[in-house]
Formats: structure tokens, sequence, C-alpha cells
């Protein structure tokens, strides 16, 4: 099984027609501050993961001793996928949720020294994608759908800061944000061999939670759902 692990943004209006939605990028989310949620309830999920060890403020992000391996062995020890940016820096992390779902948590840290390119990993935001989140994110990491786009915002321990995410996809890359109240949104343009990367990533850890389906299964349901969502839009407009 998985090991355990721990660690006001506004996004610009956007069009409801997939034709119109405009390519963002970092230089849109600099300096912002995420406070849109602040009045609002805190979510009541607890916290599920043990807070993972903590070196400098600069030090790349590592997993427990116990690493996310599946339950065959099927990923080395401390693996993870990351994505650096001019601004900030992404890593996608095998987890597991609470309720014992196999799935994936986002690391977010904003660039600490673009000379040597090093980042904020000390002060990174760090959200877990829940069992509905999860196929959701891999549908647009594949660009499936008219629509090809996803938001987040429910996240957070109760008490705690409002954290959320969103991605979407713009053809050579998918733009990804993570936001926590009161620190800077911190945005990376993931390229699109990479985010297929991840998205693969994802599609393996997902069939571990349903024995007996196939990537080949979750992807052809996939695609009728997106599909049929995507007429039932059309008629609607």
């Amino acid at each position: 099984m998985y090991a355990n692990h721990r660690s006001g943004f506004k996004h610009p209006s956007v069009p409801a027609s997939a034709s119109q939605v405009p390519h963002y990028d970092e230089s849109d989310y600099v300096d912002q501050q995420y406070n849109g949620y602040a009045d609002e309830p805190a979510p009541t999920q607890a916290p599920v993961h043990q807070q993972r060890r903590q070196g400098a403020a600069t030090q790349a992000p590592q997993q427990e001793s116990k690493a996310a391996n599946g339950a065959q062995g099927k990923y080395p020890e401390y693996f993870s996928i990351k994505i650096h940016g001019s601004k900030a820096a992404l890593n996608f992390i095998p987890d597991i949720t609470r309720k014992n779902f196999l799935t994936i948590s986002i690391e977010a840290a904003e660039m600490l020294n673009p000379a040597n390119r090093t980042y904020n990993w000390g002060n990174k935001t760090r959200i877990q994608l829940t069992r509905t989140e999860y196929l959701e994110v891999v549908a647009v990491l594949l660009g499936m759908g008219e629509t090809c786009k996803a938001k987040f915002d429910n996240h957070g321990v109760q008490g705690g800061p409002k954290k959320g995410f969103q991605l979407e996809h713009q053809g050579r890359h998918v733009f990804f944000s993570v936001y926590e109240n009161n620190k800077p949104v911190r945005a990376v343009p993931v390229p699109l061999m990479e985010a297929i990367q991840v998205a693969h990533m994802m599609i393996s850890i997902y069939v571990e939670n349903y024995p007996g389906i196939t990537s080949d299964t979750v992807m052809t349901s996939l695609n009728q759902a997106i599909r049929k969502r995507d007429m039932e839009s059309r008629k609607q407009s």
C-alpha cells in the first residue's frame, strides 16, 4: 500500500464557451493572494497525513521512509513526478486517504531563488485529491472533453486555511494553479508530455482501488461519460 504523506485568489473569469477560453500564463498569477473563501465555513475533512520531515526551506520534497509503491510494488521508494516552472514547482505523489482510497497528493512551492532554481518547499501547499475529483483531473490532463478544465476549492482542514486548485488544458500544456489563503498562487504550465505521464501514473494507481478492472476499462468508461456530458451541455446551451 501507499505510505502516508503530509505536509486571495480569484481566477480570471472563464467564458462558458470552450472556444472562448483564454490562455493564461504564470504572470497572471504573480503576487495574487487567495482570500476568496476566508468567510466561508471550513470543511470538515480531517487531516489524513502525518507531517513529513522538513529540512531547509529550499530542500526538495521527500516522502516518508515507507514510500508509495503500490499494491504490487509498482513504484520505487520515494517516487513522485516533479514539474518545475519559472515561478513555482509542482510535485505529484502517490498517496492514500484515511478511508484507504489510493489517490495522489499535489504539492506546490513558489520559486525561492531564480539564480539556482530553488523552491520554497518548506512553505509548500499540499492538497490530496478526493475520490470524486480524481477522474476529473485525469480527463483534463489527457485533454478529454470540449470544456477541458476543472476547479476544486473545498480543501483544507477545519479551522485551517482554505485551499484549492484548478487546471486547464491549453493545447501544448496544462495550466495548473494551486492556492491557499494568505499565500501567493503557485501557477505552473505543465508540458503536454509530462501531463500525460502524470495521468498515466494516476490511472495505474486508480485501478488498484477496484480489483479486476483494467486501465482500458477506466479509459473507455471515462471517454463515454465525458462525451455524454458534453452532449447534455450542448443541449442546454
